[in-house]
């Protein structure tokens, strides 16, 4: 049976969203895509509101994903327990609002849809992802495809997953870095797997900002701040190039002043978020512009 999935990964600004509004429904009917989920916690940075669950719905999504950013935007908890099409990670605690796991009649076919975090370098005291995996593999019918986003930092535990839930899911992807991975493949028992999806949003950017617009800290002082690793730190008269390492993307940021920073040295980095700058990915031109 031929069912077609699309999947998109974390959608990063207003923008994106509205990107995925003027192209999203022509390419899945060019596609004949029967199914879409799309991540989207990061909207705001960190978290989404119900609102912009709503838009993305409009889009063309028919189920929203979340990780780590879940409780980024508290006015979404009721919105959790009242929409059985956006789910936050299964194996947070079962106390805390909302699902991580949904199946959805689309008559012809049953999909279900199964969200967990990763647990390497992310310290948010969830539960085993890999038992919770097996628990709701095990509970109810069998759907006809079962598909999980696995929201996590370490690509060495998005791989262990796939070989562990291989030929039991119908595909898995990865979420959370922003940078696409080109290891897409079947695994020997059937299941579709990719490292890492990567993000929708502006290409010439840190997430849709200027790298000469982010800031570097030695201490942390607010939690939207990123933690990142020093690479390299050049003065260059009037101010100091840092090469930092954010995950898998090495950025540079420009600091007024002559500053040393040692190799591997932890530093925080943080953004005025009226001076993020979205650019068109496929035509590279600017389509909003904050001073």
């Amino acid at each position: 049976m031929e069912f077609r999935v699309l999947a998109i990964g974390d959608v990063t600004s207003e923008e994106g969203t509205a990107h995925l509004r003027r192209h999203l429904p022509g390419f899945k009917k060019m596609k004949g895509v029967d199914f879409t989920v799309i991540n989207g916690e990061n909207i705001s940075g960190t978290g989404l509101t119900p609102q912009q669950a709503d838009d993305l719905f409009a889009a063309g999504a028919d189920v929203i994903t979340l990780g780590n950013h879940t409780w980024g935007k508290m006015q979404i908890t009721d919105y959790l327990e009242d929409n059985r099409y956006i789910l936050r990670p299964a194996n947070f605690s079962p106390r805390t609002p909302g699902r991580g796991y949904g199946v959805y009649d689309l008559g012809r076919v049953q999909v279900a849809v199964m969200v967990l975090i990763g647990r390497c370098d992310l310290a948010w005291g969830s539960d085993n992802p890999f038992t919770t995996a097996d628990r709701l593999l095990k509970a109810g019918d069998k759907p006809t495809f079962t598909l999980v986003d696995f929201h996590a930092q370490a690509t060495s535990e998005k791989l262990a997953m796939a070989y562990y839930l291989d030929g039991r899911v119908s595909a898995l992807w990865g979420t959370h870095t922003h940078v696409p991975t080109a290891d897409e493949r079947v695994f020997p028992h059937g299941t579709g797997y990719i490292t890492d999806l990567g993000m929708t949003g502006a290409v010439e950017s840190v997430l849709g900002i200027r790298p000469e617009q982010i800031t570097i800290s030695r201490e942390k002082t607010d939690a939207a701040q990123v933690e990142a690793r020093v690479y390299a730190g050049m003065p260059a008269g009037s101010e100091t190039l840092v090469s930092v390492r954010v995950g898998e993307k090495l950025i540079t940021v420009k600091e007024l002043g002559s500053t040393h920073y040692a190799g591997d040295e932890t530093v925080y980095l943080s953004y005025p978020p009226k001076k993020v700058n979205v650019f068109d990915a496929s035509t590279k031109r600017l389509i909003k512009y904050s001073r």
